[in-house]
């Protein structure tokens, strides 16, 4: 409000929650998966901010269980909708890195399968910590991520490192794990679009630099703002990215 900052304190949440992601569609809130004390979340709660008398209510449960997600609000051509992307889910010892597009359509509080993280002819692939934005009247664009492949392979050596003896084996998997972390290439670097009418999913650019990962993207004066994350494996970055998008004719 002018050069002071405002807050001010919503109803808590029915569920403890860490990791969900959130969008504003108009005056209601979505928040959707997460971590809760049990693991994975396959909650979707919303709030009418305009609402006298503000509270949160249960909405129809995503069709999976999910953290990490990039949640974002868009149209489909008859509603605007929220579009769940990507994310993971804890099975174990290891996470499962999530591919699916999933759609919420306000007007039915149903959830439907609106297409894969998939480019061209190549495998789909999951994709989890990333960041979006809506852009124009028909598409989400996604920035970064993590592909999960040395993500496990970590968890993998934690788990090992817990139960090791002290001595040599012990001493052979830190330095295993250390030099996995030293040479890890960052996370994933592609920009990709997608269009919500087609489900066509696309690549549009690259990250320069060092992809932030467990942030979240914004639109502010007319450019996406990318602040602070992490951008390797428990090493998170003081930097601000700011990113002009510039729809073709």
């Amino acid at each position: 409000d002018g050069d002071s900052l405002q807050f001010k304190a919503l109803p808590k949440l029915p569920i403890a929650l860490s990791n969900a992601d959130a969008i504003q569609i108009q005056s209601t809130l979505y928040v959707a998966g997460g971590l809760d004390p049990e693991g994975a979340s396959d909650c979707m709660l919303s709030i009418d901010l305009s609402a006298e008398n503000l509270k949160w209510t249960t909405l129809a449960k995503l069709p999976e269980k999910l953290s990490h997600a990039v949640v974002a609000g868009q149209s489909d051509g008859t509603e605007d909708c929220v579009y769940v992307i990507g994310g993971r889910n804890k099975t174990g010892l290891t996470s499962t890195f999530l591919s699916d597009i999933w759609k919420y359509s306000p007007s039915s509080n149903q959830w439907t399968n609106a297409g894969l993280l998939k480019l061209n002819n190549e495998p789909g692939f999951g994709l989890s910590a990333g960041t979006g934005v809506s852009f124009g009247d028909r598409w989400i664009v996604l920035f970064g991520g993590d592909k999960g492949i040395i993500f496990n392979q970590t968890k993998t050596l934690n788990d090992l490192l817990t139960h090791a003896p002290e001595g040599i084996e012990k001493d052979k998997l830190l330095k295993e794990k250390d030099e996995l972390l030293s040479n890890h290439p960052g996370f994933y670097k592609d920009i990709l679009a997608y269009n919500t009418r087609s489900s066509e999913l696309i690549k549009i650019g690259e990250i320069p630099g060092k992809t932030q990962v467990t942030t979240s993207a914004f639109w502010w004066n007319n450019q996406v703002i990318i602040p602070s994350g992490e951008i390797l494996p428990g090493r998170r970055t003081p930097e601000i990215t700011s990113i002009q998008l510039v729809q073709e004719k």
